[in-house]
């Protein structure tokens, strides 16, 4: 495998359904021998929230860059800020939850990828915004 840059500018984004309060876009996947991941960045729409969900090999982590949130998992109330890392171990039921009227955008790392990617591809297309390039400091 070679180096590789992709722009956020060119990424696919998705909605894994039409009801869903998270758009994704997958900055990178790998699955074979070596095993299995998914990168993506996670943008919650103001009070969006993930629906309870619980992987039963992978460990997900979630690195908060912009925005603030909660995470539910098991039976914590964590509070997330920029600069947080959160760490969901295997088998640990978990919501993120967006604690704000403005976009929260979050790095989310999974591994094994546990078919979160094609969970994701097989969703409905959408769109980056002006302001989601704003929020994150890249100029369109």
């Amino acid at each position: 495998m070679k180096p590789f840059v992709a722009s956020l500018k060119s990424q696919d984004v998705y909605r894994i359904s039409s009801g869903d309060t998270n758009r994704f876009i997958i900055l990178h996947r790998r699955s074979g021998k070596e095993g299995s991941y998914i990168q993506c960045l996670e943008i919650f729409d103001p009070y969006g929230q993930t629906p309870p969900n619980v992987h039963h090999h992978a460990i997900e982590q979630f690195f908060v860059l912009h925005g603030h949130g909660e995470a539910l998992a098991g039976n914590e109330s964590i509070s997330l800020s920029p600069g947080d890392t959160l760490v969901v171990p295997p088998g640990i039921s978990h919501i993120i939850r967006n604690a704000e009227a403005e976009e929260l955008y979050v790095l989310t790392t999974m591994i094994p990828d546990e078919g979160f990617s094609e969970l994701i591809l097989s969703g409905i297309r959408d769109e980056l915004k002006a302001k989601d390039f704003s929020n994150l400091s890249i100029s369109l």
